[in-house]
């Protein structure tokens, strides 16, 4: 036998040998599990073919379907943020978008979008149905200078009518004769050349004349038509001529938003919102009565299919497109092709393999606290997801979620006005805030880990940023008892313009816990006194977490002039250490979570994506095979199968295991 003599074949001769004999292990990987949705800006359905609607969400995208909302497919969105779509009611791939900026216009179904036919400010646009190149524009020059501009040829150019009366908001067009133009209780018989005013406005129940600030007119019968007030339908049947009160609206101070009429049935849908919610309204008798069909936190817009008799669509601020065949009598979710949904919080149960709670956020670019936030339930590892609150829109604005590992089923909400608990795994509800001032902006909630019945939550003023004297300050509250009653404390030295944004327990002392934002601060007794510490760490401590295995440890995230940084401490926070080696410069770390399974292992959810350590710091590397570097605002672990990681992005929630299947 021939010896061999390099060491470097040698070398290569073992490695395959070793490569060929050890078992095959299932390579990593990431996966979507989050659910469909969106939060929808706009939507509209094109009169001249059956199942095809087009909608634009609150982030600007814009997305079509041609099955009737069963399929949504993402296309070119737009340069302005448009706050309606008009559809050309012949040629449905001829679309125009509105906005505060101008009118933009798509004559592929969305593929691709014109420069702004003009510049200026917009309230509606209408398309003349027997002459779909006569476009008009309710608009305004400056604040209370309203005009109507027209084009003859599909708004390549475009002429003033000089229509100068005071509304404007409202327009319509004559289904079979472009000529006759409604704004208000104005009508035009040329065009917009020259206007007159109704010859019997509308009377306002409540006094004086009321102004139409919406319009529809019935294509089966046009010399009828509607026309919405700011709580009230009027309806007219001579053309304009003369108004008379349909309907005063719900017994609530209601605003209406919008009006719109089934072609095939003559069925009249009325939107009117309040601070309540928003209720859709069905007329099938001519306006003489009425009947809740629809409602939601915000609905932002509702169209009916002229194809389809029955057919109805809206779309909410939180549960994304819902659609009915009905006539209203009932409704589904119609969000397939959706991916809108961003993952602020997630976390896996501790005791029922499968169970997964997430919170997504609707719409990321919204006021802190003003916009839903939807609380989901997964009992399937995330094949499957449902809303423990019904409607998506009935859940409570969460800020973090966290779970007893003792008591199964036993779940705490922190959210805008309190904390919740559940104590049979998100089938009921109750209130668990006695103690906390009210209305408390609940920020985050942490249990001991040691000794889980006690909790600390952190309360925001509702207006944070408040200056004054008498500004309420930041409260750290601590409970005893499995959140049955809070007490609360406190910050010294913290001023009002600042936010504490993080609680960390230790691992072994349920009383020695830690607050971070613009200072840290510490807490020996549980709580109820607190002194600032963190000597030697040179800043602030948004993000916290302690070692779950080693007493005394913990990380903080310090912001520099380079980005986010790092730091341990092995002593309580007295000293501090580097340990963010690894990290890409300038990276933002929004939370960091620790392996309790295994010791020094610790995530990092940042703006570059997904990081680990597996040294508690002293060296981080990227975990964004099949995730990519985009950012991710949330990571958990699932504490029942180890090596299982959730990640949620502003575009979804995503899991990784070792398998695939993600057993």
């Amino acid at each position: 036998m021939n010896e061999i003599r390099s060491p470097r074949l040698l070398a290569l001769l073992l490695l395959t040998f070793f490569a060929t004999s050890m078992p095959t292990r299932a390579a990593s990987s990431w996966r979507k599990i989050s659910p469909e949705g969106a939060s929808i800006q706009t939507l509209a359905a094109a009169p001249g073919s059956a199942g095809v609607v087009y909608s634009v969400t609150a982030r600007g995208s814009f997305y079509s379907s041609s099955d009737g909302a069963g399929n949504w497919s993402s296309r070119q969105s737009p340069r302005l943020y448009l706050s309606e779509l008009v559809v050309d009611p012949v040629r449905s791939e001829i679309l125009y978008g509105v906005s505060f900026e101008g009118v933009v216009k798509s004559v592929d179904g969305g593929r691709s979008w014109s420069s702004p036919l003009f510049t200026g400010g917009v309230w509606t646009l209408s398309v003349a149905p027997s002459a779909p190149n006569n476009i008009y524009v309710s608009g305004f020059r400056a604040p209370g200078e309203n005009t109507i501009l027209k084009s003859t040829d599909g708004g390549a150019t475009w002429v003033d009518t000089g229509f100068n009366e005071g509304g404007g908001a409202a327009l319509a067009v004559d289904p079979t004769d472009a000529r006759i133009v409604y704004s208000g209780d104005f009508r035009s018989d040329d065009g917009g050349t020259t206007w007159a005013e109704a010859l019997s406005g509308p009377d306002d129940p409540r006094g004086g004349k009321a102004g139409i600030v919406k319009l529809v007119i019935d294509p089966r019968q046009p010399s009828t038509i509607y026309g919405g007030s700011f709580g009230q339908v009027f309806k007219s049947t001579d053309r304009g001529a003369t108004w008379s009160l349909a309907w005063a609206g719900p017994e609530s101070l209601a605003f209406l938003e919008a009006l719109v009429i089934d072609p095939m049935s003559g069925a009249v849908f009325a939107l009117f919102a309040d601070s309540n919610g928003d209720e859709v309204f069905r007329s099938t008798d001519g306006g003489a009565n009425w009947q809740p069909v629809f409602s939601r936190f915000r609905i932002q817009g509702m169209a009916v299919d002229g194809r389809l008799p029955g057919r109805l669509y809206v779309g909410t601020r939180a549960g994304g497109v819902y659609r009915s065949d009905d006539g209203g009598s009932s409704w589904v979710a119609a969000n397939h092709g959706f991916r809108e949904l961003g993952f602020t919080s997630v976390a896996a149960d501790p005791h029922t393999p499968g169970v997964l709670f997430a919170v997504a956020d609707a719409n990321p670019f919204g006021i802190l606290g003003l916009t839903p936030r939807i609380v989901f339930r997964s009992t399937d590892g995330g094949a499957t997801w449902s809303s423990p609150f019904g409607n998506p829109e009935s859940s409570p604005y969460v800020n973090e979620m966290a779970s007893d590992p003792n008591q199964p089923g036993t779940w705490y909400l922190a959210h805008a006005s309190g904390v919740l608990k559940t104590q049979d795994g998100g089938e009921s509800w109750e209130n668990a805030s006695k103690g906390l001032r009210f209305p408390e902006f609940v920020y985050t909630i942490t249990l001991a880990p040691s000794q889980p019945e006690k909790l600390y939550a952190l309360g925001w003023d509702t207006f944070p940023l408040c200056e004054g004297t008498d500004c309420l300050k930041i409260i750290v509250y601590h409970s005893r008892d499995g959140a049955a009653q809070w007490q609360g404390a406190s910050v010294p030295g913290l001023a009002p313009r600042f936010l504490l944004t993080s609680l960390a327990v230790d691992a072994a002392s349920p009383s020695v816990v830690y607050a971070g934002g613009p200072a840290l601060f510490k807490s020996s007794d549980g709580g109820v006194s607190w002194k600032k510490s963190g000597r030697g760490l040179g800043g602030g401590a948004f993000e916290l977490v302690t070692d779950p295995s080693k007493p005394g440890a913990l990380h903080a995230v310090v912001a520099r002039a380079n980005g986010h940084k790092v730091f341990l401490s092995r002593d309580g926070s007295e000293t501090w250490e580097p340990a963010s080696r690894g990290l890409p410069s300038g990276v933002l770390i929004s939370k960091l979570t620790p392996d309790a399974t295994t010791p020094g292992t610790v995530y990092a959810a940042t703006s570059r994506g997904l990081y680990v350590t597996r040294n508690r710091g002293k060296l981080w590397t990227a975990m964004n095979d099949g995730l990519g570097d985009l950012p991710v605002w949330t990571v958990a672990l699932d504490p029942l199968r180890p090596g299982v990681v959730y990640a949620g992005r502003p575009d979804g929630l995503f899991v990784f295991s070792e398998d695939p299947a993600g057993h």
